[in-house]
């Protein structure tokens, strides 16, 4: 093996040394929790280092007893390294750059296992034969799921195209390609069903805020006992466990202990003392249900609510609600969340409960950790598989914001304001958030025809058929006839006017045809007439009309046969018989 200075002059490249192996490829600026093993890319040099478990590779590293560097993967390495650092540096997610670290991993491990190349001038074909492996993993095997293949293959592709001086990603010549949020309406009764649940979890979550007393949480024995109503009306008990069991109160524990709760104590104090320690699941539990009420209330994003600061809010009038800000804020400082002005006294409640057990804690939901420094801590929720273990649903945070934001699209009409209110794109918010509703599609379709279609209207118009009694010209006719709705004549040239597809309308037709043609001859005079009169125009108008009943079908046509055979026995429709008999002095 050769030396590591001779080596490091050979690729050209700064390498800091370590004093165990010949390479570091740590990751200095950032910070790991206080039990978490810091990031390290040289198990990527060593065969079989990719596959090692992660403590048990630092063991063999600090031992010295890892095997030969597989020098052909160094450049690699390195510069998978160097881009990994740069995108930390210029503010990247140190939850990306470690979900990266480990897809590389498992990519190097198959590559391993399958026998491909890992240097730089094979390390894209290798990339290619890997996401055609998730690809059949996916589509022909059905072990992951098709965003779980492209997920890997999307963010190690992120690097490398880095690493090769891609212009396009690597992704885009596999056939991984990002799964389509298909969008399919739900019926009545599952929307029915999907409001009834998240009403379900709501009392709930209020009903373990309601138990979880200050009282309660310090002083009650374990395990606590809390009743939810189920749908019977009955009542099913649900135990919330704690770490220790304390039979005596909290106050005598610490009584024996020599410590007491005084309104100077710190947080850290509260976090060494054990007794505290020991009331810990029991705090979490309710701290997690405000925090699932607040997302409800707020469609806050579960991480940022989780991180909010503990503010002195300033609550400000807002439409139906309050605005909340922060009182130290000069000059109406920005708006941190709003909410409904129901949730404002459930809101002060638990500021209050809050504020005795962690006055001095900087968070608004001070979930109790070993470490809390770390910043890497992701919360795992525990009331899930209690509530359903006891037949109970249970909804994420992602959910309770989906249906806040299609709450409001469906309340305001407006997606522009929803998109504001949800803090996100337009864009956004139609293609993501979005969930069709069948419901909303009836009655958007129904208030579009009620406003446009006459006939829904049920006005019968002065010339037989429907209208909604505002004339408008028709533009589809080749001549002038003018809309009026005080005469009959004035509805043929409207566009407002509809047929009703019926015997009795095609009869009427024909009788206010009969009607207009001895009109014609009552007014003939000797003489050519160059220019076709009023009369003339309808007549062609209602013939147009009668016969595209003529040719619409044979239904349509024997109704005509059988109202021309009535005018011709002088059987004429009740609406115009009266009017027809004038004209011809039979009155």
């Amino acid at each position: 093996m050769k030396h590591s200075a001779d080596c490091k002059a050979e690729i050209g490249t700064n390498i800091e040394l370590d004093p165990i192996t010949p390479y570091s490829f740590g990751f200095p600026d950032v910070d790991f929790a206080r039990r978490e093993t810091p990031w390290d890319l040289s198990c990527l040099l060593y065969k079989g280092g990719a596959a090692t478990e992660v403590r048990l590779f630092a063991r063999n590293k600090s031992e010295g007893s890892l095997p030969h560097i597989e020098l052909d993967r160094l450049t690699l390495v390195t510069e998978i390294h160097q881009v990994l650092i740069d995108k930390l540096t210029i503010g990247g997610s140190k939850t990306s750059a470690k979900g990266a670290i480990r897809f590389i991993r498992d990519m190097f491990t198959w590559a391993e296992k399958e026998g491909f190349s890992l240097d730089k001038s094979s390390i894209q074909e290798t990339y290619f034969a890997w996401s055609d492996h998730l690809w059949r993993e996916a589509e022909v095997y059905k072990k992951i799921s098709i965003s779980s293949a492209y997920g890997r293959s999307a963010n190690v592709s992120i690097i490398l195209s880095d690493v090769l001086k891609r212009v396009t990603p690597l992704i885009s010549e596999t056939r991984l390609r990002h799964p389509s949020k298909d969008k399919s309406h739900a019926n009545l009764q599952a929307e029915k069903q999907s409001l009834q649940q998240i009403f379900d979890f709501g009392k709930i979550l209020l009903k373990i805020s309601d138990m979880l007393t200050l009282d309660v949480v310090m002083e009650g024995p374990s395990p606590i006992e809390v009743f939810l109503d189920d749908e019977e009306g009955s009542t099913s008990l649900r135990f919330f466990e704690c770490q220790g069991v304390i039979h005596n109160g909290i106050k005598d524990k610490l009584h024996r202990r020599n410590l007491a709760l005084d309104d100077t104590a710190t947080f850290k104090d509260w976090q060494e003392n054990a007794a505290y320690k020991d009331r810990a699941p029991i705090i979490n539990r309710r701290i997690e249900a405000e925090l699932l009420i607040f997302v409800a209330q707020t469609s806050m994003n579960w991480s940022q609510a989780s991180k909010l600061p503990i503010c002195k809010f300033r609550y400000d009038s807002y439409s139906d609600g309050y605005q909340v800000r922060d009182r130290k804020e000069r000059r109406k400082g920005e708006v941190i969340f709003e909410i409904f002005s129901a949730y404002k006294p459930h809101f002060e409640r638990y500021l209050a409960w809050r504020r005795v057990l962690f006055p001095e804690h900087p968070k608004l939901f001070p979930f109790v950790r070993e470490d809390e420094t770390s910043e890497s801590w992701h919360f795992q929720s525990r009331l899930r598989p209690q509530l359903l273990k006891s037949g109970k649903c249970f909804l994420p945070p992602s959910v309770l914001r989906n249906n806040k934001v299609n709450w409001l699209l469906r309340k305001t009409g407006d997606p522009d304001l929803t998109a504001e209110m949800a803090q996100h794109s337009k864009q956004t918010l139609l293609t993501i958030y979005e969930v069709p509703s069948l419901q909303r599609a009836m009655v958007e379709i129904f208030r579009y025809w009620n406003t446009c279609d006459p006939t829904t209207h049920s006005l019968a118009s002065v010339a037989p058929g429907r209208c909604n009694g505002h004339p408008k010209k028709s533009e589809n006719i080749d001549y002038d006839l003018e809309p009026d709705c005080r005469r009959s004549s004035g509805c043929i040239g409207c566009e407002q006017h509809r047929d009703v597809d019926s015997e009795d309308h095609v009869w009427a037709l024909v009788s206010f045809r009969h009607l207009k043609i001895i009109e014609i001859s009552k007014s003939l005079r000797p003489g050519i007439q160059t220019q076709p009169t009023p009369a003339q125009k309808v007549v062609d108008r209602l013939s147009e009309k009668l016969n595209w009943f003529k040719k619409s079908s044979i239904k349509h046509e024997a109704w005509l046969h059988e109202a021309l055979i009535k005018i011709e026995e002088g059987n004429y429709h009740p609406s115009w018989i009266t009017a027809i008999h004038a004209i011809e002095g039979e009155l």
